[in-house]
């Protein structure tokens, strides 16, 4: 037998030590109290792993999900990606007995079922590396190996390892912040070169001083198209179409080096024993954060904050048509960023400028408020952060910014409100309210009634989904930009008459994130336009699609051509295979890819084929 490389691996060892002791003692009552014919072999009383040696196995390691019974939370969880995957695997051909799921409320905990599912798969050496504790014990018998490793029932374990696969989240458990958005959400999930942080060295506990393609259904089905986007990516550097990686806020570190100690040796466990499975032929694909030391075949990049504010921000510019507004006639929005936690607040306001910049500096687009303007830059993010500890906490906020005290208006006029999450999005319409603001979202698009979405849903006529109208004040398209020459001096100034002259109580564009089921009202009513979320039922396709490749023998490059979602990534396979400290460094895919798909944006002409449709919720969740 193997013996356990340290204390920490002992301690996971524990329970099953005591269920094969019981096993055992069960064989032997059997044994004799029963004929010889009907003697049940140890071999035919092991998992599931080893029931079917000719197929793979899918094992799937998910954190377990807070239990609540409030509407207003984000409506992607892993207890729900778990149940889609297994259904989507299911379809695909995998037998019951070839898929486990797996959910943990710790890294320890995970460490341990991860552990039993490689043993149980006949995988019991988890690396050189393991061996480096003090406290490890060292093995009494060095033949079991070589004995095991002639074995045929090797042979059969070699080939089911092969056409296995992994798939992991790692539970480290969310921040005050990323639980308002949806359990897929890692703030930290970039370095601040833009590299995945899933390369990162791993560090021995032991040691003072150590811590621990896109899919084209989200925006298009919301009418977001790059072409209104132009100047801002020109000026970013990038197309609108491109799906980019977050960068990091300055001073974040990896997700387990917020954990404590014991989180910390069971990431540093999980790393090798995941090292072990890749070199038996394991393919291990990643969730959400990456895993410190240790390279995944696949990272899944499903969510961040800086994606979640590109997103809504791109859907402002392609909804008031910023593209086609000149710097004498601008759009007023206002950005709202709620927080907790100041990385996250960096990261989602980066990307919120990184699209919004441009037509800022431009003169296209002021803040009512005065927050944001011309000189402002991605390290403005403080202005327009504020501490969201209760729920009034962002009425009060807009409110305040709102306040047209003092100025020659009695409301200032406002035509959109970025506010990052569904909650935030609630406090905003209370706020507007109590102000005296009127209308819906609706009055931006007359082509889009609530009344043709209810006949829609009753069976009648479709929604027409035609160009979206700017308000009524921009100006023609023919309009020439000057933009560039314009002191900024002198347009702040321009800009603060704004604030004096326009006066409107017109209900603004508002945007959220989570798709709260509490807030889908508002979103057919009109007063809340746009919500997101990522795509949990379409991932759950892409990874039983991957599942059943690896099985059938198709590699993973061979997959980016039936997955459109699947993409190589260079980069991080160089990064990773070249630290020799990582944990799996011998074992580190030559390639490694990447599974991202585009966020989902769900606004009131969509919301039955993207949500009802498709069993995100149904139409009474909606208020229909």
């Amino acid at each position: 037998m193997k013996f356990p490389r340290s204390m920490t691996q002992f301690s996971h060892m524990l329970p099953r030590l005591f269920r094969c002791a019981i096993a055992a003692f069960t064989v032997v009552a059997v044994a004799a109290c029963s004929a010889p014919a009907s003697t049940t072999s140890p071999s035919a009383s092991s998992s599931s792993a080893q029931a079917n040696a000719s197929s793979g196995h899918v094992a799937v390691f998910f954190p377990s999900d807070g239990f609540t019974l409030s509407q207003s939370t984000p409506q992607n969880t892993w207890k729900q990606l778990a149940a889609d995957t297994k259904s989507q695997l299911e379809s695909a051909g995998f037998d019951d007995s070839d898929i486990t799921v797996h959910s943990a409320g710790s890294t320890s905990d995970q460490a341990t079922q991860v552990l039993d599912f490689l043993t149980d798969l006949g995988i019991e050496e988890y690396g050189a590396g393991a061996t480096e504790s003090s406290e490890s014990p060292t093995p009494s018998d060095s033949s079991t190996s070589s004995d095991a490793s002639s074995s045929p029932s090797d042979t059969s374990s070699t080939a089911t390892a092969k056409a296995s696969t992994i798939i992991i989240a790692l539970a480290t458990g969310q921040t005050a912040d990323s639980k308002l958005y949806s359990d897929y959400v890692i703030s930290d999930n970039t370095t601040s070169d833009g590299n995945s942080a899933g390369a990162s060295s791993a560090t021995d506990p032991s040691d003072s001083g150590s811590s621990a393609d896109s899919s084209s259904s989200g925006s298009s089905s919301a009418g977001f198209s790059s072409a209104a986007t132009d100047e801002s990516q020109s000026s970013a550097g990038s197309t609108a179409s491109e799906t980019s990686k977050a960068p990091a806020a300055s001073g974040t570190s990896s997700s387990s080096s917020s954990t404590d100690s014991a989180d910390a040796n069971a990431v540093y466990s999980l790393a090798h024993m995941l090292g072990a499975a890749q070199e038996a032929g394991v393919t291990v694909i990643n969730l959400g954060s990456p895993i410190e030391g240790f390279t995944a075949n696949v990272q899944g990049e499903l969510s961040s904050p800086w994606l979640i504010g590109r997103l809504q921000a791109l859907g402002i510019v392609n909804k008031l048509h910023l593209a086609s507004t000149v710097e004498n006639q601008p759009q007023a929005v206002e950005v709202l960023i709620p927080y907790n936690d100041e990385s996250f607040a960096q990261q989602a306001f980066e990307g919120v400028w990184e699209i919004l910049g441009p037509f800022f500096r431009s003169g296209r687009v002021y803040s009512p408020s005065g927050k944001l303007g011309a000189n402002s830059t991605a390290d403005s993010w403080k202005s327009v952060a504020y501490a969201a500890t209760s729920d009034d906490d962002t009425q009060k906020e807009l409110e305040s910014r709102l306040d047209a005290s003092g100025r020659a208006v009695s409301h200032m006029e406002i035509d959109a409100v970025l506010c990052l999450n569904d909650s935030a999005a609630s406090g905003a319409i209370a706020a507007l309210k109590s102000m005296g603001y009127t209308g819906t979202s609706a009055t931006i698009n007359p082509d889009v009634s609530i009344s043709g979405l209810v006949d829609n849903l009753r069976g009648g006529k479709d929604i027409t989904k035609q160009q979206v109208p700017a308000p009524s004040h921009t100006p023609s398209e023919t309009s020439t930009d000057s933009s560039a020459a314009t002191d900024s001096a002198q347009l702040a100034e321009e800009q603060n008459t704004l604030r004096d002259t326009r006066d409107s109580t017109s209900w603004p564009l508002i945007t959220g994130y989570g798709t709260y089921k509490s807030q889908l009202g508002s979103i057919v009513s009109g007063e809340q336009w746009f919500t997101g979320l990522e795509d949990r039922q379409g991932y759950a396709q892409d990874l039983a699609r991957i599942a059943s490749g690896i099985e059938q023998g198709t590699s993973l490059h061979d997959l980016t051509s039936q997955v459109n979602s699947l993409s190589e990534d260079d980069s991080s396979a160089s990064n990773a295979s070249s630290d020799s400290s990582s944990a799996n460094a011998s074992s580190a895919p030559a390639q490694t890819f990447v599974l991202q798909r585009t966020l989902l944006a769900i606004t009131a002409d969509n919301i039955k084929s993207s949500l009802i449709d498709r069993g995100y919720v149904s139409a009474a969740d909606a208020g229909l």
